[in-house]
């Protein structure tokens, strides 16, 4: 691994170098073009596909009211230390159930808390803790059914009730009790740290997988016998990622008056916390273990780039539901506005005025989060009965409703129960105009942990809705706009498995046959992938 002065490291990441086509359609917009090196097969995919956003037409703005204060790097690592803490007990002391259980436990509490709250990720009030229970109980009811049960049983009878139901339901509250006892303690404690001076980011590059790592280390200080070269942490992100954020934020400084746009973004102390904030803060929602095991961040998955093609015959405006390092469009809403706005992000979808999105066809892909989705229902139908010029049109994926019928006490079958109530909110509005369902295994998603991950796809395990919710009469989706539908969710996760794999073949062999002298330094592919030229 190679160290340079302008500071990045890594051992995860899509392997994707850069084409002459990746960067054409934003040097506009950012001020960022790039001489290629040689193309692949994997270079005309997934990357091309992940930056095409900013290539689209300007989106219909969204509001973006005052000024934030720029995030504490220091808190937010601190923060995401105490989120994998908290997914570690929980997940530890019900081994059955899986990260997603708190990943909804932090966006429903949050969502209680309308927009309030003590911490910008951590829940403070704990009123509706209902489902986390109930999940606890059935991750127990399963373990019970399986051979493997045994230590669990014995631990749970030792507690004395006289029932094993009883037994179970104690226990659980006294989980969840203790989860948010030291949620509390863990706000407490991080509120002590938002003065606290942020690290200093060096970068290192790992050539061979396309990756870099962001290696947050202390700053010098003499006094306190710090010699600047204690690493605290290091966030692994693939090449490809840094440069549309890198994008979107110049994007979105040319477009305000008095903000410079990043010309070196290697150097800049600035840009390289606001990427590692953005990081950080998704890895602390997903339960905070997302940037060391890659656990978590079901909840960030996405939509195919074709998907987003074919709304563009309704003129899809934006996404309602997104963050800077999974969106497609320019103009999105996102779950953190304090660190997003830079990106682009016009804040919480809940936030925008009422009437705003009247006139425009929108994206949702919500979190799959019970609560959240109720309150994201009702506000679509109340946006759609607001009277407005032209046709406001929500096109919302969703998992499919037919499978809490048919499956009421399988595994999931309790968060499946408490999501139908949203899902059928949409799909009997007087606004429902078609709903396409799509079947598990022949469609797919690019991974919630795209920035982090060697591969980019994944094939879906649940059948999944596409719901069109419009206010205008008559409209419809017809048999051929369907057909669009439904071909640009198919699964692109075996394909892109065979070209990783035909790419690694070849690219061995001529690792093995080039002359030494022919060999692509370290950082001359690093120039290649960086070259910043001012478009103003």
């Amino acid at each position: 691994m190679d160290k340079f002065s302008f500071n990045i490291s890594s051992s995860r990441g899509l392997g994707l170098g850069l084409d002459t086509d990746l960067l054409a359609g934003f040097e506009e917009d950012s001020g960022l073009t790039t001489r290629a090196p040689d193309n692949t097969e994997e270079n005309n995919s997934g990357t091309h596909e992940l930056l095409h956003s900013l290539s689209n037409p300007k989106p219909k703005p969204f509001v973006t009211a005052a000024v934030v204060e720029p995030p504490s790097l220091y808190l937010e690592l601190a923060r995401h230390k105490a989120c994998g803490e908290l997914s570690s007990y929980l997940l530890s002391a019900v081994p059955l159930l899986r990260m997603p259980a708190f990943e909804r436990w932090i966006i429903d509490s949050k969502r209680r808390e309308r927009g309030g709250g003590r911490d910008a990720v951590l829940p403070s009030q704990f009123e509706g803790n209902d489902l986390l229970i109930d999940e606890i109980e059935e991750s127990w009811a399963a373990e019970e059914g399986s051979s493997s049960s045994s230590s669990s049983k014995k631990k749970r009878k030792r507690k004395g009730p006289e029932s094993a139901s009883e037994s179970a339901s104690e226990s659980a509250q006294d989980i969840v009790n203790s989860l948010c006892q030291k949620t509390l303690m863990a706000i407490t404690a991080l509120r002590n740290l938002q003065h606290k001076s942020d690290p200093k980011i060096v970068v290192e590059e790992n050539k061979l997988e396309g990756t870099l790592s962001l290696v947050l280390k202390k700053k010098k200080n003499k006094k306190k016998g710090d010699d600047g070269k204690k690493n605290l942490f290091v966030i692994k992100v693939n090449y490809s990622h840094v440069t549309k954020l890198l994008a979107l934020y110049n994007a979105k400084a040319g477009a305000k008056a008095g903000t410079e746009q990043i010309t070196n973004p290697l150097v800049s102390q600035k840009f390289l916390s606001l990427v590692s904030c953005v990081l950080l803060r998704y890895s602390s929602l997903s339960g905070g273990q997302l940037l060391t095991s890659l656990r978590g961040g079901g909840m960030q998955g996405a939509v195919h780039a074709d998907f987003f093609d074919v709304l563009q015959r309704w003129n899809c405006a934006g996404e309602v539901f997104a963050s800077p390092l999974n969106c497609y469009f320019r103009g999105f809403c996102s779950a953190f506005r304090d660190i997003d706005v830079v990106f682009g992000s016009g804040g919480s979808f809940f936030d925008v005025p009422l009437g705003f999105f009247g006139g425009a066809c929108y994206e949702a892909n919500p979190p799959f989060s019970p609560l959240f989705m109720v309150d994201f229902a009702r506000r679509v139908e109340a946006e759609l009965e607001k009277r407005c010029k032209g046709r406001t049109l929500f096109v919302v994926v969703v998992p499919e409703s037919g499978e809490m019928d048919g499956e009421p006490d399988g595994e999931g079958g309790v968060v499946r129960r408490a999501c139908k109530k949203s899902y059928d909110l949409m799909v009997t509005s007087r606004y429902c105009r078609k709903v396409i369902v799509l079947e598990k295994g022949e469609h797919g998603y690019v991974e919630g942990a795209q920035a982090l991950r060697p591969t980019r796809y994944k094939s879906s395990q649940y059948n999944t809705s596409v719901i069109f919710l419009c206010n205008e009469d008559g409209w419809e989706v017809g048999d051929e706009e369907e057909q669009e539908v439904r071909d640009s969710f198919a699964s692109k996760f075996e394909e892109e498995f065979a070209v990783r794999k035909r790419t690694k073949s070849s690219s061995d062999l001529e690792s093995t046959q080039k002359p030494e002298n022919e060999k692509v330094s370290t950082k001359q592919r690093f120039n290649i992938f960086f070259v910043i030229l001012s478009s103003q």
